[in-house]
């Protein structure tokens, strides 16, 4: 099988419509029609495998802590009237949302599904009350709670790939590389201490992560593709988790870093390489907020190598400018003291020493997909079984691939509905080739709503 990525712009096409060639490539076979039923088949077994089994193992075992598996959490029924502004923001995107943005100028539609994505996120948090969109901030375990009793940065980053360090402090600044710490201790260095500083770190990151999808989307398959996703990226289910988790800036970063090296792959001369210089350093950035970032650098790497129709010599200088600006970041944490490596060794070892014991493996490698079937929701679950268009799946296959990469590593045995933000923008990509785009958005609110209504996180 042949894959062709290359994509000539056609503003018509873009606006109004897709060309002949994109329609043929769009609804060619890409999987037998028996197959495809299957695996619809397949989906929703592993969600209800996950939930059952979850349940019984959380009752012999309650060391497990998912409490509403394969999610974590309990199941508390809570409607409420502050429910009404995210239904209504969603709804307008339902009613007007894909029509409007395959009309206006492409980056006014970013801009509107990024503002978009990050008001319903925020309302989501608020619909538990306004408390509820810091509450994730402030807790025990979070990172927060260390800022008043954390030595200073160069201290810091010297002693935090230490066993005898890390384990004096909470369970998300041992689970986690120095990076997000060191910028919350920053923006209290300028004055910028409270809570709200920090959450908003997180709704930054949604935005973040609307702008690098829609760009590499742009970039790699069509400004057309771009469109469609764009209002499934503004109301996904998956927000329940974006606008109150720190893990919601770490998307936003690394998708920031998979637009510029993407662009930059597809740029002739200066340009190309200042891109994945800039690019390098970002996902750089990234693999220092989490150590999870690690597992879909193949997604980068893969957008750098395939489907451009420059040379090879050029597509290793933009490989080797984008691996400079992240040999750049690595060593200067070295240089301050913090190796990446020990950190994720001692990181791994106390992992292991915390809940992740009582969490047996051979039930994660289902409950984790199912918890991440919930978060994206049904519209992007059919439409990854659906999809035929072949410059999608070299975003979408490649992400799944991490995925399976990510859940053999037993590095991540529940909790994926937060751990796996990274993932769910990129497969939510899929939705651009759902026929009839309102029913399935209609579909995602409504599953996004329940969630929240319904379930009880901590984030």
């Amino acid at each position: 099988m042949t894959l062709s990525l290359h994509y000539v712009s056609c503003p018509e096409a873009d606006q109004f419509g897709e060309t002949d060639s994109m329609e043929r490539t769009r609804h060619q076979p890409f999987l037998p029609r028996a197959l495809t039923h299957a695996l619809r088949i397949v989906v929703v077994a592993v969600i209800g495998v996950s939930v059952v089994w979850g349940r019984r193992l959380q009752t012999r075992t309650p060391e497990i802590n998912l409490g509403a598996a394969p999610l974590v959490g309990s199941w508390h029924w809570r409607p409420s009237w502050l429910l009404l502004p995210p239904a209504v923001i969603g709804a307008l995107v339902v009613a007007v949302g894909p029509s409007v943005l395959r009309r206006c100028q492409f980056w006014l539609g970013v801009a509107l599904t990024a503002g978009t994505a990050v008001s319903f996120s925020l309302l989501l948090a608020a619909a538990d009350g306004a408390h509820a969109i810091l509450a994730p901030v402030v807790d025990k375990t979070e990172y927060f709670d260390n800022l008043d009793v954390l030595p200073p940065a160069r201290d810091l980053l010297t002693w935090f790939s230490t066993r005898d360090f890390l384990v004096n402090y909470s369970v998300h600044l041992k689970g986690h590389p120095p990076g997000f710490i060191l910028l919350i201790k920053g923006l209290a260095a300028i004055g910028l201490d409270h809570p709200w500083a920090t959450g908003a770190l997180s709704f930054a990151g949604v935005a973040l992560m609307c702008i690098g999808v829609l760009v590499t989307v742009r970039t790699v398959a069509s400004e057309t593709h771009a469109r469609s996703v764009a209002p499934f990226l503004a109301i996904a289910p998956f927000a329940v988790w974006l606008g109150t988790s720190a893990d919601a800036f770490y998307t936003g970063v690394f998708a920031l870093g998979v637009a510029m090296v993407a662009s930059g792959a597809r740029r002739t001369g200066r340009t190309g390489i200042v891109l994945c210089v800039f690019g390098g350093v970002t996902l750089a950035a990234a693999l220092f907020l989490t150590y999870g970032a690690f597992v879909l650098l193949p997604l980068p790497g893969l957008l750098m190598l395939v489907g451009t129709r420059t040379s090879w010599s050029t597509r290793a200088r933009r490989c080797g400018a984008a691996t400079l600006g992240g040999a750049v970041v690595f060593l200067l944490f070295r240089h301050f003291g913090f190796w990446w490596f020990d950190g994720l060794r001692t990181t791994r070892g106390l992992y292991w020493e915390g809940t992740a014991k009582f969490r047996p493996w051979t039930y994660f490698l289902v409950g984790n997909l199912g918890a991440l079937l919930i978060a994206l929701g049904p519209a992007t679950s059919v439409a990854i079984v659906r999809l035929r268009d072949r410059t999608l799946w070299l975003l979408v296959g490649s992400t799944l691939a991490c995925v399976a990469l990510a859940n053999v590593s037993q590095y991540s045995k529940g909790e994926v509905e937060r751990i796996w933000l990274l993932f769910m923008a990129w497969m939510t990509i899929a939705t651009a080739t759902l026929r009839n785009p309102r029913r399935w958005l209609a579909l995602q609110l409504a599953t996004g709503l329940l969630l929240q209504a319904w379930l009880v996180s901590k984030w």
